[in-house]
Formats: structure tokens, C-alpha cells, sequence
């Protein structure tokens, strides 16, 4: 190995090691750092101040200008704007590199922004990284190298240094997340969701919820309406530029993307659904309901026979080499549909709506003397009911506690959300890396829907009646359908 390569990331060098592009065991991932990793794995370089981004051709790179022309950053993924446009190479109009309110300007466009993404910018003194609502786009950083990565591997050019904070063996067998940013490596760190990181000395800032962004309302009608009109654009501006598919399924969440995605309904490339146990059949048919009814055509992928181990071993592998070791294999990994989906569509899912649901909440009385912040921590789902131990809750409550004081206070008393949104959640992103054909994401990842869906009251929530609302005004017909625990059940006519 010559001296040049022993600065790459670790990630290239298994690359190297195996005979792969980045594009086949780290697809739509990044590299940051002093060095260009130009021509190494397939990654394309691109300038950002003293530092180089590399990143994977298949990751969506949008060049960001400022009123001049000035170059001041890159989007890396999918971002639909305030608008509802998609974010492609773009000038930001209201933004000076330089001026005194550039960062303000700056934050405002990011907390407008939806989708699965990552900002890097500069104005020519500083660079800042900001991520989206739920970190579904992860960011890793090395404090001690400057390197930063989409997951552990991309952000360190140094050997590993196992921590003594975290077990990474018990979140690779789903027992123990990694929680509050931790990583295999004792000094690498997850960035945070809501903060931004300043490059200059690897430290976060938090940017996001601003005071009185959750504020309670009683207005649930108009609320309601605000959110079916931002989510409709969301998805009319992503299927719209782009090859889109959307999974269908019998549960709450697909059927209200399929009625916000009405409008543009005929221009998603296509609906599947796949099917791998009893439950997922009932699904199945469930969604075949919500197909017909929209008269388009549903996709039907059955797991069929397993891997056999030694396949099942080398996906599971790269599994971990390519989430960098922080999340165990979905519990799909070993049937095969993944492959007859194709490759290179955005895939919407509908993950982070459980906010709208409340599904987090154990009760709809926000009062509830239960509700408390050893049961906050325990819905961050860091680890199931029987590792929520004694000594859990002492090392790490107060953890939690410090990251509850640094809340707005309004946001504070929606703590539980935001448990979901920036310690649960974020899992999720980290093993949507390990999907390579397909870049996925939620339309509801976007800031301006978390907010006001934790604006509604948290019994009309709880009790599911916001999402029955949702789905009335955007498309009733959808209702008549049964869902898939009705057909479980027997109830279904």
C-alpha cells in the first residue's frame, strides 16, 4: 500500500481490498476531507474551500450559488424546497457570501427544505454542515482527523479505535442502538439531528426546533390542511423530476402518501408491494384495495427461497462494512425480492408520519404522570423493554437530560416527539445506506411537517384521528378500503 492510500478512508480501502467500485459497496455516500480521492473507487471530486468532497456518481450533487454567482456549497440528495421544487443545481437569490445575515438566510432556506439531505456551506470565513429533520441522511465526523463521511468508514482515514463507551457487537445483533451519536470508533461521532457541525474546530450547533415552533394550537382543521398541502407538494415535486416508486401496504402511512400523491399519481413509475410472511400477504391484499381504487397497476414481489449462507454471509457483511457496523441486517436481508426491485429510483416510504400518529405516546393525556424522562428514554428505543435496565437509565439519563434542557421550552413539552425524530429515527437513515440499488426516503422528513403535526393536540393524535382527517380531505374514496388489521381481523365486509 503506498502512502497516498494509507490517507483514504477506510471505506476505499475495502474497496480496493475486494475489487469494488464505491458505487457497488458504498453507493450514494461522500467522503470530505484535505485530500482528493479523485480517480480511487470511482468517486467524483468536487472543491469545497481548503477540503475536497468526494462522493459516489450515483449520489444526487446539486451545486448551491449565492446572488453573485459565488459558489458556496453542494446538497448531497434528495431536497424538495419551500416551494415544492426540486433542489437541483440552484442560486439562492437572498443569500451574499460574506454578508452579516448569511448563515440567518442560510438556516432559513435549510429548515424549509424536505427529503433525505445534507448541506455543505461556506462563506468564504466558515463552513458549516446541516442535515435534514431526522438525520435520515447521516453524517459521521472525525474530531481528530478532520475527515467526515456519510457513515463510519467514508469519515475515517486512520485505523479504527474500538470504544469503551458502546458495544458495537450488541447493535449489530439488534440488541443495544447506538445511542446519542455514538459510533464503533471512540472518537468518530454521528452528527446530531437539528444541529449543524462547524468544520473549522468538529463542533455542533443546534438550529432547529426555534422557540415557539411546536407551539400548541387548537386549530386542527387548518392544520390538517396545511399539512395534506406541504405533503402533496413534497411528493408532486420529487415524482415529478425524478423515477419514483412508491411500496404500498394496508397500514396507515402508505395510504396517506398514496392520497397526497393523488394528484400525481399516474407520473409515480411504479407501486409494489412485497410479501414475506402471513401478515405482509394480508397487506397485500389491503393494497390491491387502495390500487384499484386509483385504477393504477400494484406490483407484486414474494420473498421466494432464501440465500443460501454463503451468499447470506457476504450480503450481511457488506451490510455492516456499508452502515459502518451501527445497525444490524434488516430482518429482510436474507429473502431476495430486494434485487427484482431494479435499481436507481427514489423509493418513498412512509416512516416518520408516526408523528402524526403519536405512536410513541403511552397515553393521550400529555399530563400523565407516567409521562416522564426515563420513559422519553425509553422511547428512544436505544434498547428493547428487557435491556431498559437499572444501569441503563444511570448512564445514560443524564445524557438525555442534558439534550432535553437544550429544547426550546414549548419543544420541551413535546419531548417525546422529538425523541423520535432525533434519537429513533436516525437508525433508520443509517440502514437505509445499506440499500444499494435504490435511494430511499420518507416525503414526510421535512420540518414544517413534524412541526405541525406536533402542534395538534396529543389526544387527536393518539387516538389516530388526525390521520383519519388526512386522509378525508386528500382522498375519501381511499377510506372506503379495509385496512389490513380489518381483514386480519374478519372485520373487513
Amino acid at each position: 500500500m503506498s502512502d497516498a492510500d494509507t490517507v483514504l478512508p477506510l471505506a476505499l480501502r475495502e474497496c480496493a481490498a475486494r475489487g469494488l467500485s464505491a458505487d457497488a459497496l458504498f453507493p450514494f455516500q461522500f467522503t470530505l476531507g484535505p485530500a482528493s480521492c479523485a480517480g480511487k473507487s470511482g468517486l467524483v471530486p468536487k472543491p469545497f474551500g481548503d477540503r475536497t468532497l468526494s462522493h459516489s456518481r450515483r449520489l444526487a450533487v446539486a451545486a448551491l450559488r449565492d446572488a453573485r454567482g459565488i459558489e458556496i456549497g453542494y446538497c448531497l440528495g434528495v431536497a424538495v424546497d419551500g416551494a415544492g421544487a426540486r433542489l437541483r443545481n440552484r442560486v439562492l437569490a437572498d443569500v451574499a457570501a460574506g454578508a452579516e445575515d448569511f448563515w440567518p438566510r442560510i438556516e432559513e432556506f435549510v429548515i424549509g427544505l424536505a427529503g433525505r439531505y445534507l448541506l455543505l456551506l461556506r462563506d468564504g470565513r466558515e463552513a458549516r454542515i446541516y442535515g435534514d429533520v431526522t438525520s435520515s441522511y447521516p453524517c459521521v465526523f472525525d474530531p481528530q482527523t478532520g475527515q467526515v463521511g456519510t457513515t463510519l468508514l467514508m469519515a475515517l482515514p486512520r485505523d479504527l479505535v474500538e470504544s469503551d463507551a458502546v458495544d458495537y457487537q450488541m447493535a449489530q445483533a439488534g440488541t443495544h442502538r447506538m445511542p446519542f451519536g455514538h459510533t464503533r470508533d471512540r472518537f468518530a461521532r454521528r452528527l446530531a439531528a437539528n444541529h449543524y457541525l462547524r468544520l473549522s474546530d468538529m463542533s455542533e450547533h443546534r438550529f432547529w426546533p426555534r422557540p415557539d415552533e411546536v407551539a400548541d394550537t387548537d386549530d386542527t382543521t387548518a392544520e390538517i390542511a396545511a399539512i395534506r398541502t406541504r405533503l402533496a407538494g413534497i411528493i408532486t415535486g420529487i415524482a415529478s423530476s425524478d423515477r419514483v416508486a412508491l411500496p404500498l401496504s394496508g397500514g396507515n402511512d402508505s395510504r396517506n402518501l398514496l392520497a397526497c400523491a393523488k394528484p400525481v399519481r399516474h407520473q409515480i413509475a411504479r407501486y409494489f408491494t412485497q410479501t414475506h410472511n402471513r401478515n405482509s400477504r394480508v397487506d397485500f391484499r389491503s393494497a390491491q384495495g387502495l390500487a384499484q381504487a386509483f385504477d393504477i397497476p400494484l406490483e407484486h414481489h414474494d420473498a421466494g427461497a432464501e440465500f443460501s449462507a454463503e451468499v447470506l454471509a457476504e450480503r450481511i457483511d457488506r451490510y455492516r462494512l456499508t452502515t459502518g457496523f451501527s445497525v444490524p441486517p434488516l430482518h429482510t436481508q436474507n429473502k431476495n425480492f430486494w434485487d427484482d426491485l431494479g435499481s436507481d429510483e427514489i423509493v418513498m416510504l412512509g416512516n416518520v408520519m408516526e408523528i402524526l400518529r403519536a405512536t410513541h405516546w403511552r397515553t393521550g393525556d400529555i399530563t400523565h404522570r407516567k409521562l416522564n424522562r426515563k420513559f422519553g428514554l425509553k422511547r428512544c428505543l436505544f434498547v428493547g423493554g428487557g435491556g431498559f435496565t437499572a444501569d441503563f437509565v444511570a448512564r445514560w439519563l443524564p445524557e438525555y437530560n442534558g439534550w432535553f434542557a437544550a429544547l426550546p421550552t414549548d419543544a420541551q413539552r413535546k419531548y417525546i416527539d422529538f425523541g423520535f425524530l432525533e434519537h429513533n429515527l436516525p437508525n433508520l437513515g443509517l440502514s437505509l445506506c445499506g440499500q444499494l440499488e435504490n435511494f430511499y426516503l420518507s416525503p414526510f422528513n421535512d420540518r414544517e411537517l413534524c412541526a405541525r403535526s406536533a402542534r395538534l393536540p396529543l389526544e387527536y393524535r393518539f387516538s389516530n384521528q388526525a390521520n383519519t382527517d388526512l386522509l378525508a380531505l386528500a382522498a375519501p374514496e381511499l377510506a372506503e378500503v379495509p385496512f389490513a388489521w380489518e381483514i386480519h381481523s374478519g372485520k373487513a365486509a
